[in-house]
């Protein structure tokens, strides 16, 4: 691939991301062939970039592009009835694989599964009490348990995910007793190489029209705390600290191996955007392993933060593998292989000392918690509550 140009070329402050890019290597994100017989050739090519002309069946052209996502500015809050919730330190997915009904108080479902029960017929005369009861017992899921959707997948889940009617997806899981959902993983990848930073800003603008759907289908919108740069990083913080009412963000670190400089480049990124709210805010953590549990919570509490754990991995290692979860000396876990058979079993056990491990890293005496009524900045009263359960 050509090398795109450089930063500073006078048509990056005409480009109306400006604001939110503030220019990167790679901007002013024009065709990245240039200077070989590819460039300009859009029909051939999979990129978005600010120079891509219309064509019929091939994505249309940047702008068009633009225009079916917005600015963070541009989400309209004011309609969400806020729910008050305490959520408990381990979060479990795939509950579906559960022989029985599981007691986690909270459960989240993965974009992969929900898509599954989007399917769900709505037109086969069933009243809709009836459809949530069935899509409890799918879930095993409890008469009372908080469901949330996860809006995590991999680009072609997601890529799918955005082509659908996704106000009609997300009216549906409201009608089947879901409560929240999370703010979608589009890909942002800061290596020019790999990604323009006009690429980025659109799949940050995609998640904004996203929350703003999740709103208006009268679900409480979870946001997806990443960004491209500094100047998004000032921009998502400026709006967290407008947005009083919000007290409740979700971020995934599923594209980070190991503990090691990328974690803690992305971890540090998060801190930072979440000192800027400048109140206790609580997150919904995905790609996060046992042994980064505890690090990451102690950094998060650094700027006044608590968190939960979002993991299938207690139940998938003990159905697919049979592997048992235990705790270790250090007050962590690891998965070892198990004698029993009897994977269902195995699962069940597991959620339970997921829960107890997780709540021994997650949870500290000083985990901020907001009962009190507060008054956002247009006045209304929330009650919002975040902070951590301990498992018995």
């Amino acid at each position: 691939m050509a090398d795109a140009p450089d930063l500073w070329e006078q048509q990056c402050p005409t480009c109306p991301l400006f604001r939110s890019c503030g220019g990167m290597t790679g901007a002013p994100c024009g065709c990245v062939w240039i200077g070989t017989a590819s460039a300009h050739q859009c029909h051939m090519c999979v990129r978005v970039c600010r120079e891509r002309t219309n064509l019929a069946g091939k994505g249309g052209s940047a702008d068009q592009h633009l225009r079916t996502t917005r600015s963070i500015a541009e989400i309209d809050l004011s309609a969400v009835r806020w729910t008050e919730w305490i959520l408990p330190a381990f979060v479990p997915t795939g509950t579906h694989q559960l022989g029985a009904n599981t007691v986690s108080p909270v459960i989240a479902v993965t974009l992969d599964r929900l898509l599954s029960i989007s399917r769900h017929d709505t037109s086969d005369g069933l009243v809709v009490a009836e459809r949530r009861r069935r899509v409890r017992i799918e879930l095993r899921a409890q008469d009372n348990a908080t469901l949330i959707a996860v809006l995590h997948g991999d680009d072609l889940t997601l890529r799918s995910f955005w082509n659908r009617d996704r106000r009609r997806l997300f009216a549906h899981l409201r009608s089947l007793g879901f409560a929240a959902a999370t703010g979608p993983t589009f890909s942002v990848v800061t290596d020019s190489r790999e990604r323009l930073p006009f690429e980025n800003q659109l799949s940050l603008r995609r998640h904004h029209q996203v929350v703003q759907e999740i709103a208006d289908a009268g679900l409480v919108p979870i946001p997806n705390l990443y960004s491209a740069g500094s100047a998004n990083e000032a921009e998502l913080g400026a709006w967290l600290r407008a947005e009083s009412s919000v007290r409740l963000v979700s971020r995934d670190f599923s594209r980070t191996k190991g503990i090691g400089a990328d974690f803690h480049l992305q971890l540090s990124q998060l801190s930072r955007i979440l000192s800027l709210a400048g109140r206790p805010m609580h997150v919904l953590l995905q790609g996060i392993s046992i042994g980064k549990a505890r690090l990451t919570a102690n950094a998060l509490r650094m700027v006044g933060a608590s968190c939960s754990v979002v993991s299938g991995q207690p139940i998938l290692r003990a159905i697919v593998v049979g592997e048992r979860l235990v705790s270790d000396s250090a007050g962590s876990g690891r998965f070892v292989k198990a004698r029993s058979r009897e994977r269902l079993r195995l699962a069940a056990e597991n959620v339970r000392e997921a829960e107890r491990i997780f709540t021994r890293a997650c949870a500290a005496p000083a985990a901020p918690r907001q009962s009190s009524p507060r008054r956002d900045r247009r006045g209304r009263s929330t009650s919002y509550r975040v902070g951590t359960e301990r498992a018995s």
